[in-house]
């Protein structure tokens, strides 16, 4: 209820006039509901004095209708207006009351004139509880003083005439609160619709801020990838270009001959090797031009063909043929016919490369010749090879010794056992064992073999292999194997058994002993 009286008109749009218009408002209708009781409370009391009050109840009257007409024009934008009007007649008011109750109120007034100032300045320092306890301090001492003083005795007299200045006090104290309470909460609401728009007003701007941001941040990616994207491009087309003068330069400084044809059999692309072959002088002079002006009838079948299986397949073709030039030589060329396909894999024309193999046929031919005299001296040294590989054989059967041929990794390409497989004559049961171990403690002497490979020196040593059965004694010999340069290809091994010498050296040293 109080909302919808003190709401101003929906044609004021702007919150800080909406704000005053409601608060001139407030006071307009605290000045009425206090202004006007107190002027009829007067009147009511001049007629119970029998004292003529016509002039006041028209004034009051008047202020009423002005009250009233000035609330009615504070709720539109006419605010400031009913602000004037209100003022006016209150002031208007009060002075006419007073020049017509003279007589009869100036100790009231000047009573009045005394409180309500200390009031005011508590209501404005103090809260609304004090300012509260204060109005009641107040309002008891004024009814005691007015009694007092008005009889001039001490007993107290309740006369309509010494409540006046409770009754105004009263009415001042309620307007007072009723003007600070309100103006406090209107503050209040002023101030938290103030924080709501600051809140608003911040989140669209920090969203604004924010909108602007990653719109800077997108056009600056933007940009940059534009820049990259040109750069880039410049940097391709730089390539490109430099790529085709390469492989310009590559394909004119090949020997063989090259040369792109399309789907109609023109020529599109050639190098220096096909223009010398075709007697032409530039490039000008065969671009765009059908092969068969360049080859003869009896080869141009053939091309053809070639160039229908590429085109069928889409596999590579390799001929040879043998074709005569404008200037009556004969050559002997190997053809290369691969399709030449575009970005989304359709074959847009053929790539053949000719290559020269006058001499490589002239060679093929000595080759020939040469390999089966190659062929047929293979075969009487394989007899030879194989004769004396049997004669070593049987005099490495015929020594006592053993005999390996071990490469710079360790494996044994060659042994021989001897005469004798056993260090001894007879048999014992570590004979197997020695069989087994003996190739694979010879060749794990990587020590030995290093320094061989590497300085080609003769090593000479002694080696003890012991079994569960006796204990052996060999002497061992490293001499270097070299090819026809001289380089060290694997190493000979001989092993001499000296168990028996051994034995009978330690049986001596015993005997001294």
């Amino acid at each position: 209820m109080w909302r919808l009286l003190t709401e101003p008109s929906s044609a004021l749009q702007d919150e800080e006039q909406r704000y005053k218009a409601r608060y001139i408002t407030i006071l307009l209708i605290l000045a009425t509901i206090t202004a006007i009781p107190f002027s009829l409370y007067v009147s009511l009391k001049g007629s119970a004095e029998s004292v003529a009050e016509d002039n006041q109840l028209i004034v009051t009257v008047l202020a009423a209708f002005v009250f009233c007409a000035s609330y009615l024009l504070s709720r539109t934008r006419h605010y400031k207006l009913a602000t004037m009007l209100g003022v006016t007649v209150g002031t208007i008011g009060v002075l006419t009351l007073f020049i017509i109750r003279a007589t009869t109120l100036q100790a009231d007034f000047i009573l009045l004139t005394l409180l309500i100032p200390p009031t005011l300045t508590v209501s404005i320092i103090m809260s609304r509880r004090v300012t509260l306890v204060f109005m009641a301090v107040v309002l008891s001492v004024i009814l005691v003083i007015t009694q007092t003083i008005g009889t001039g005795e001490e007993t107290v007299s309740w006369s309509l005439h010494s409540l006046t200045s409770f009754v105004a006090y009263f009415i001042s104290a309620i307007m007072i609160f009723l003007y600070l309470y309100f103006r406090d909460r209107m503050e209040a609401e002023h101030l938290a619709a103030l924080n709501a728009k600051d809140a608003k007003l911040k989140a669209a701007y920090d969203t604004l801020e924010l909108l602007i941001a990653e719109r800077t941040d997108a056009l600056f990616q933007a940009n940059q990838q534009l820049r990259e994207q040109m750069r880039e491009r410049e940097q391709a087309e730089a390539a490109l270009a430099e790529e085709r003068t390469l492989l310009r330069t590559i394909i004119d400084s090949i020997p063989d001959i090259v040369f792109v044809r399309d789907l109609q059999n023109r020529i599109v692309v050639n190098n220096q090797a096909h223009r010398e072959y075709v007697g032409a002088t530039s490039f000008k002079d065969v671009v765009g031009k059908q092969i068969e002006e360049f080859v003869p009838p009896e080869t141009i079948e053939r091309i053809k063909a070639s160039g229908e299986y590429v085109l069928r397949t889409g596999q590579t073709r390799y001929w040879e043929f043998l074709d005569v030039n404008h200037a009556g030589v004969s050559t002997w060329f190997a053809v290369s016919t691969v399709p030449l396909r575009n970005a989304d894999g359709e074959i847009t024309g053929l790539v053949c490369v000719s290559r020269d193999i006058t001499e490589h046929k002239t060679w093929e031919e000595k080759l020939t010749q040469a390999n089966d005299e190659l062929e047929a001296r293979v075969t009487q040294r394989t007899r030879e090879l194989q004769q004396q590989s049997r004669m070593l054989d049987a005099i490495f059967a015929s020594t006592p010794d053993h005999f390996y041929v071990i490469d710079a990794a360790g494996e044994v390409l060659y042994q021989s056992w001897g005469a004798a497989p056993a260090p001894r004559p007879q048999h014992t049961p570590g004979d197997q064992e020695i069989v087994d171990t003996l190739p694979h403690a010879i060749a794990s002497f990587q020590a030995v073999r290093d320094d061989l490979f590497q300085h080609g020196n003769t090593v000479v040593g002694e080696w003890t292999l012991g079994t569960p059965a006796d204990t052996y004694y060999y002497e061992y010999t490293f001499s270097p194997l070299r090819d026809d340069t001289g380089g060290i290809i694997s190493v000979v091994c001989t092993i001499h058994d000296i168990t028996r010498r051994k034995e009978i050296a330690l049986s001596l040293e015993q005997s001294r002993a």
